[in-house]
């Protein structure tokens, strides 16, 4: 969220779509309850790709909350990716010369062939993009290898920028106090609802469920932990990069969207009128990021997790050393912007071990964009009680190495899904620390506990667990005083 609008250089550097259709054997067919899917066999592991978990939210449907999908007969073949939905992603980003479609509520379940009991652990992922791009297709979030750690793999689409937050006054009213305004958020829930009842069918346990997304993916995820609509869907949950910030309250998003109303032509509260605004209208000029509306989100993210209103359950939160190798601009200048505090953070930060100003500011980036939020909601959830882990990635490709700092803006991604040694451009194998955050998040999304190893954050210890080149270490304190500095700067990011 924080600095996700610069979240394209690290997007553009992502590789390949996963091949669609590229698949062998087909599988059985399997109920859901719309209709049965066929999928298709990847090398041991079953996907079906493009279920529709809802509508398409398109005519009289587009800005309503979802709703179910059409049932049909005989068998649907899931072996494509639905299409991205309607956004103004960068256009050197994967996929963008994809065709995009406001039809685009699709899901995508990975299963690792062999008995389907007894039940396994699911894991739900929600894609990055700052809320304005993304998509299931990216070959870098593909399920096959996670799924073959036991787990059932599902990744969603959910409605992005305009399409998906827009919160004109004539919608709300519209809506009667019901869900509005975030409808890419209800796009999430519709999803865990799909999951909870067709799950089962793939051999999946409903009661088990962990969501986890990286960058604006794990932004949802805390919002999933605060929304009402979302609480008993999911167990247990991952945020990877998600740096909440401070959200519009709903009166400014209507000022906003009302704004947006009257350059499409539409200066009345006629919601078929907005309608009836053409898509590319709509997707022309700024996103529209989610919003505290009082019924999905009922409170801000850090004040949500800071008062404990949010899911009592399991969470993991995490960042990368160097995530402002994907927005550099947030570092230029740190040294004027902070000039009264700049000897104190050149003796709290290290600049990777070289003392180097410029180094510092983006290790000072990294922490104000991410990781001081992040560790925000991390100290709220552990003091409240939940089960908290903290992680910061810090492992370097051997093709990284000298040639960057530390681990970039969603390096950790590869890692998690295996999807590495398969990405045109990236290390052939990485076998060592793949099996270390493959086996990790599929032992939470199993137990609640990562690793034995891995202790519990806690407002005390602060202990993190920090993947290196040499392995994961756990280390009490990790960054503490950088954030105590952090928390004093005059500018530092709002929350």
């Amino acid at each position: 969220m924080g600095g996700m609008r610069l979240l394209a250089a690290a997007i553009a550097a992502v590789s390949m779509l996963a091949v669609q259709g590229a698949a062998h054997a087909d599988s059985a067919p399997v109920a859901t309850q719309q209709g049965l899917v066929k999928g298709v066999d990847q090398d041991g592991v079953t996907a079906w790709l493009g279920i529709p978990f809802a509508a398409p939210p398109v005519g009289a449907l587009r800005w309503r909350a979802p709703q179910a999908p059409a049932a049909w007969t005989g068998v649907k073949t899931a072996d494509q990716f639905g299409p991205p939905c309607l956004q103004n992603g960068p256009p050197t980003a994967p996929g963008a010369n994809l065709p995009r479609s406001e039809d685009c509520l699709y899901l995508n379940v990975w299963a690792a062939d062999g008995p389907k009991t007894p039940k396994r652990p699911v894991m739900l992922y929600i894609h990055g993009g700052g809320f304005q791009f993304g998509m299931t297709a990216w070959h870098e979030t593909d399920g096959t290898s996670l799924a073959r750690h036991g787990v059932i793999v599902v990744t969603t689409a959910y409605r992005l920028g305009k399409f998906g937050f827009f919160a004109h006054p004539a919608l709300v009213k519209e809506a009667k106090g019901g869900p509005a305004a975030n409808y890419g958020l209800l796009d999430m829930v519709a999803a865990l609802k799909w999951v909870k009842a067709n799950i089962a069918q793939f051999g999946g346990d409903p009661d088990n469920v962990t969501i986890f997304g990286e960058s604006a993916g794990g932004g949802a995820v805390d919002m999933m932990m605060i929304s009402p609509l979302a609480r008993g869907l999911f167990h247990k949950a991952i945020v990877e990069s998600g740096g909440p910030v401070k959200l519009r309250d709903l009166e400014t998003a209507e000022a906003d969207a009302r704004k947006t109303a009257a350059s499409w032509g539409v200066a009345s509260d006629d919601p078929a009128a907005l309608r009836a605004v053409p898509a590319a209208a709509v997707l022309a000029g700024a996103g529209s990021p989610p919003m505290v509306d009082g019924v999905v989100l009922p409170q801000d993210v850090i004040p949500a997790f800071k008062a404990g209103n949010v899911a009592h359950v399991p969470i993991i939160f995490g960042t990368n050393s160097y995530e402002a190798g994907a927005f550099p601009a947030a570092a230029k200048d740190l040294d004027k912007t902070y000039a009264a505090a700049w000897p104190r953070i050149m003796q709290v930060y290290d600049g990777y071990g070289t003392h180097d100003p410029k180094l510092v500011q983006g290790q000072l980036a990294t922490d104000l964009v991410m990781t001081w939020n992040n560790r925000q909601t991390a100290l709220g959830a552990a003091a409240n009680g939940l089960p908290t882990y903290v992680y910061s990635f810090n492992y370097l490709r051997p093709s990284q190495v000298g040639k960057t700092p530390g681990a970039s803006h969603f390096d950790e991604v590869y890692e998690v899904f295996g999807t590495e040694p398969t990405s045109p451009g990236k290390d052939a194998n990485d076998p060592v620390i793949i099996g270390a955050m493959e086996s990790r998040w599929t032992n939470f999304a199993r137990t609640g506990v990562p690793s034995p190893d891995w202790p519990r954050f806690t407002p005390r210890t602060q202990t993190v667990e920090v993947f290196t080149n040499d392995g994961p270490r756990a280390e009490p304190g990790y960054e503490r005083a950088r954030m105590e500095l952090d928390a004093s700067l005059p500018q530092r990011p709002p929350n």
